[in-house]
C-alpha cells in the first residue's frame, strides 16, 4: 500500500473540512493528523451535536453551523425591530 499523502497534506499551511457527514470529515480529520501533526485544521460541524467529535478528531476550530445560522438569524431580527 503506497502511504505517500495526496494532495500536498505535507506542505499545505492549513487544511479547511466542510464534509457534511461527521463520521467521514472525523476520519478524514484524523488522518491528515496521521500524516501532518502541526497542520491547523478548521472543520465545519453541521449540527452542534458533532462539534466535539470533529474536535476530539483533532481538528484545531470547529465551526458549528447551528449556531452560526442561530447568530445570523438573531443578529437580522433584531436589525428589522431597530435594535
Amino acid at each position: 500500500m503506497d502511504e505517500t499523502p495526496h494532495a500536498g497534506v505535507r506542505s499545505a499551511k492549513l487544511l479547511v473540512c466542510t464534509l457534511p457527514d461527521h463520521r467521514s470529515a472525523a476520519l478524514s480529520i484524523q488522518q491528515v493528523r496521521a500524516f501532518a501533526s502541526s497542520i491547523p485544521i478548521v472543520a465545519r460541524s453541521r449540527y452542534s451535536i458533532h462539534a466535539n467529535e470533529l474536535s476530539n478528531a483533532g481538528a484545531d476550530v470547529v465551526v458549528d453551523e447551528e449556531k452560526c445560522i442561530g447568530h445570523s438569524v438573531s443578529k437580522e431580527s433584531l436589525h428589522q425591530i431597530g435594535l
